[in-house]
């Protein structure tokens, strides 16, 4: 169980909480539904796959960090709001009652010493680079018919979907990182496990195979930010809205 205390009020990682009977809200579940958050609750925040219940209404990106055992020297927080990923400063107030604060999201700063990508066709961004070394991805870069796409083989999509690991790719349009990625696309195709159908989808043919696509696409209030948005960004997008898939 990991714990703080923040002005005398203890941080619990949720899977330890004894349920007293005291409200917890959960805040992403809250916001999905565009209820408003009550103060003076108890509060279960996501942070990328884990679920932790707190007391206090903010925290700073450093004491979120340390919920998931992790601090800013190694790690940069993210927080959803309105579709979009934003960055969170270490040192930078989370307000869990504010309108719109979904969930949170981490990424490594440290990449892991490699050969770099089995096959590289053309240059990649280095922060797109360090995103995958990062993530322990065997990735290529593959440029086939004047489409780049960017392939990571054995993808785990979240628990709930079947196979268990994939191959993913995204495509880099003409004009990236100023202009959005868009979509994903998997193979063997992704199916829930509990058997409900997922609704548009398409094909796309790339190395002899036909690869499901997902037709997802952001919306006028999570526009691509240029400068801001990147690779990791687009696959944080990825994560959420295959974890949502999973709940309709």
């Amino acid at each position: 169980m990991s714990a703080f205390e923040q002005n005398g009020k203890k941080i619990t990682n949720v899977e330890a909480v004894s349920h007293d009977g005291d409200e917890i809200i959960d805040v992403e579940l809250f916001v999905r539904e565009k209820k408003p958050i009550p103060p003076g609750k108890k509060y279960q925040i996501r942070i990328d796959k884990g679920h932790y219940v707190v007391d206090v209404p903010h925290m700073t990106g450093e004491q979120i960090l340390s919920l998931a055992g992790k601090t800013s020297a190694g790690y940069l927080l993210s927080k959803k709001v309105g579709g979009q990923m934003l960055p969170v400063g270490a040192n930078e107030t989370v307000d869990f009652t504010a309108p719109g604060v979904e969930r949170f999201a981490t990424v490594p700063k440290e990449v892991q010493e490699g050969e770099g990508p089995v096959r590289a066709d053309f240059t990649m961004l280095e922060e797109d680079i360090e995103y995958l070394n990062s993530k322990g991805y065997t990735w290529e870069a593959i440029a086939q018919a004047d489409v780049k796409r960017v392939v990571l083989r054995e993808f785990e999509p979240p628990q709930g979907f079947t196979p268990a690991k994939v191959d993913a790719f995204v495509i880099l349009p003409h004009g990236y990182p100023d202009a959005q990625i868009d979509m994903v696309y998997f193979h063997p195709p992704l199916a829930r496990v509990d058997g409900v159908g997922i609704r548009s989808l398409i094909t796309n043919d790339f190395e002899g195979k036909t690869w499901q696509g997902w037709s997802r696409h952001r919306t006028a209030n999570s526009t691509w930010r240029q400068g801001i948005d990147n690779l990791a960004t687009h696959m944080m997008l990825v994560d959420d809205f295959l974890t949502a898939e999973l709940s309709k």
